[in-house]
């Protein structure tokens, strides 16, 4: 049975770490992404996921699966700064580990 108190800490999950998924958001001034971004009007052409310990590890979808993405690597494209956005939210361990599945 579940404790129903609010002050109740459950000791199984204060010592989990947590876990977090990261969303980064890119425009590449590409030719490509120029005409994507006049159709869709949207700033951002290009997105990738990371989970919490991939040490900067991101994916992103491509026709063929998903493709490995180091962005502290290439901070530009041709030359050129990349504008982009980073999120972060914190997930269960269940949708952490089904993610991290996904993603191997």
């Amino acid at each position: 049975m579940a404790c129903t108190d609010p002050h109740f800490i459950d000791k199984k999950q204060e010592t989990a770490p947590k876990r977090y998924i990261y969303l980064l958001l890119l425009r590449y001034p590409d030719t490509f992404s120029k005409i994507f971004r006049f159709f869709s009007r949207c700033y951002y052409n290009h997105i990738a996921i990371g989970i919490s310990d991939t040490n900067g590890l991101f994916y992103s979808y491509v026709t063929k699966g998903f493709r490995k993405e180091l962005p502290k690597q290439h901070p530009t494209f041709k030359r050129q700064e990349v504008p982009c956005r980073l999120y972060r939210g914190e997930i269960s361990h269940e949708i952490y580990a089904v993610t991290r599945a996904m993603l191997a």
